[in-house]
C-alpha cells in the first residue's frame, strides 16, 4: 500500500512524503521517500531522499523548469508539452516519445489549486491526472496502455484499471482524504 501525503505552505507544495509496506507474503517490503521542493523563479529544485527497511538510503537533487502557472516545462533530460485543457499531451525524454489523451470527467487532482510540477515528479510521471483522467497512452519504447475508470458520486475516479501492452493488467484503488 502506497501513501502520499502532501505539505503545502502559501499555495505551494514545500513536502511530500510517500510510504509504502507491502504485504508479508511479498516479503514485508517497506520504504519511506521524502520530496522536498524549492523555487526560485522558474526553477523547481526537488531533493529526494530515500530509505527502506534493509537499511538502503539515498538522496538526490533534481532542478526542473516550470511556467509561471506551475507546470513542468523542461528538465533533468525532459520536454513537456499540455493540450488545451492544461493536461500534460506529451512527454519527450531521450529520443522516448509518450504521448497522452484524455477523458472528459475529473483528474483526482484536477481540485488542487497549486502547481502541478510536483505532483508529476512525486509520480514519476506514472500519472496524468491534472484536470482529465488519460484513458491512452503511446509510449515509442513501451507500446500503448489502456486505461479505464470507475468513478464515485463526485465524478472522481475511485479504480483505475490498466491494461499495458504486454497485456498485464493492473488495478488500482484511490481514496481521497482531506485534513
Amino acid at each position: 500500500e502506497k501513501v502520499y501525503s502532501f505539505i503545502y505552505q502559501e499555495d505551494k507544495m514545500f513536502k511530500s512524503v510517500c510510504n509504502y509496506i507491502s504485504n508479508e507474503s511479498s516479503g514485508g517490503y517497506s520504504y519511506s521517500e521524502t520530496y522536498d521542493f524549492s523555487y526560485n523563479n522558474d526553477d523547481l529544485i526537488v531533493d529526494i531522499f530515500f530509505e527502506d527497511n534493509s537499511g538502503f538510503s539515498n538522496h538526490n537533487t533534481k532542478k526542473y523548469k516550470i511556467d509561471n502557472e506551475g507546470n513542468l516545462k523542461t528538465g533533468y533530460g525532459i520536454d513537456v508539452l499540455y493540450d488545451f485543457h492544461g493536461n500534460i499531451s506529451k512527454i519527450i525524454y531521450s529520443g522516448r516519445v509518450i504521448d497522452v489523451f484524455y477523458d472528459t470527467q475529473k483528474g483526482m487532482y484536477s481540485q488542487i489549486n497549486s502547481d502541478q510540477a510536483p505532483l508529476y515528479v512525486i509520480h514519476r510521471f506514472g500519472h496524468f491526472f491534472r484536470f482529465n483522467n488519460p484513458i491512452t497512452i503511446l509510449d515509442s519504447e513501451l507500446g500503448e496502455e489502456k486505461i479505464s475508470y470507475q468513478y464515485n458520486e463526485f465524478n472522481y475516479p475511485v479504480k483505475i484499471f490498466v491494461l499495458e501492452s504486454d497485456f498485464d493488467e493492473r488495478i488500482e484503488e484511490v481514496e481521497y482524504l482531506v485534513k
